[in-house]
């Protein structure tokens, strides 16, 4: 870069030009290879709108391509709704999240405190001593620009609302999600993978986190480890039922249901499984 140039940032919006800033390299500031930091679009009233955004860069009058540039200069704006709030088991407090990145505690007479900021809150679930909370905090830093689940990743938290103290049971490498609390605590029951389908396989699972008297993670288990499963020729996926929902129900504090599809098959063996974690045995109810 030379003392004068002149470049040019325009920002567009689902392909249509919504902005555009032209500025004279600043020499003395920057040098010849200065680096600029802080390139920003923003909308502090009511944050951007969703849809693909991407910043085209000129440099005197030349537009610098993507084979100049070492990374895309995109990204993709998602919305979704976040949790509704859940009141604690004994009525006490209520868990919001009144912006993506924070949980707030609402207690009984109506003091607010904030006791976890993540990058999005996806799922909350109180555990049976009304004290404790898990919370699923997903991370889109990798997603695909297409807009899938591809790249999205989650981790899962275990919070003491009272003293404020963490507890990660689940790296956003195993991407764990839509977490369920057995009723007595011992046990969290969660979806695994990123639900990518190829052919007659799918990248999509239920998982058992199995924790100790200190809320501490001792193990993962999955669902291959049940003495009973059909032998079958496919794996079996998660599925939503009407009576079942994702990623399944528990029955009591160790009996747990799940409703399977065996992808490719006859459908013979789909249909709700019941695990039970005291013998480790599966039922197929058809």
């Amino acid at each position: 870069m030379k003392e004068g140039l002149v470049y040019r940032k325009e920002w567009y919006k689902d392909e249509k030009l919504i902005l555009a800033q032209e500025e004279k390299w600043d020499f003395s500031r920057y040098g010849s290879k200065g680096t600029i930091s802080d390139v920003t679009i923003h909308d502090f009233e009511k944050g951007l709108d969703l849809g693909l955004y991407s910043l085209h860069l000129f440099v005197d009058g030349q537009e610098q391509t993507l084979a100049t540039l070492k990374d895309q200069a995109s990204f993709r704006v998602i919305s979704e709704e976040p949790p509704s709030p859940v009141t604690a088991p004994d009525g006490m407090k209520t868990a919001m999240v009144p912006e993506p990145r924070s949980l707030i505690i609402q207690q009984e007479n109506g003091q607010m405190n904030r006791v976890f900021i993540g990058q999005e809150i996806a799922r909350l679930a109180w555990f049976p001593d009304s004290s404790n909370i898990i919370v699923s905090n997903r991370d889109r830093s990798k997603q695909d620009l297409s807009g899938t689940a591809e790249g999205v990743r989650e981790e899962l938290w275990i919070i003491d609302t009272e003293s404020g103290l963490r507890n990660r049971i689940a790296t956003p490498e195993e991407n764990l999600h839509m977490p369920l609390v057995s009723p007595d605590g011992h046990f969290v029951a969660a979806i695994s993978g990123s639900g990518r389908l190829n052919a007659c396989e799918a990248d999509l699972s239920v998982v058992m986190i199995e924790l100790d008297s200190n809320l501490t993670r001792v193990a993962i288990h999955n669902l291959f480890e049940f003495v009973g499963f059909p032998e079958f020729d496919f794996i079996p996926i998660p599925i939503n039922h009407p009576s079942v929902p994702l990623p399944g129900n528990w029955l009591g504090e160790n009996r747990f249901s799940v409703a399977l599809k065996y992808p490719c098959s006859t459908g013979a063996a789909d249909g709700i499984y019941i695990f039970t974690l005291d013998t480790w045995q599966v039922e197929h109810l058809r």
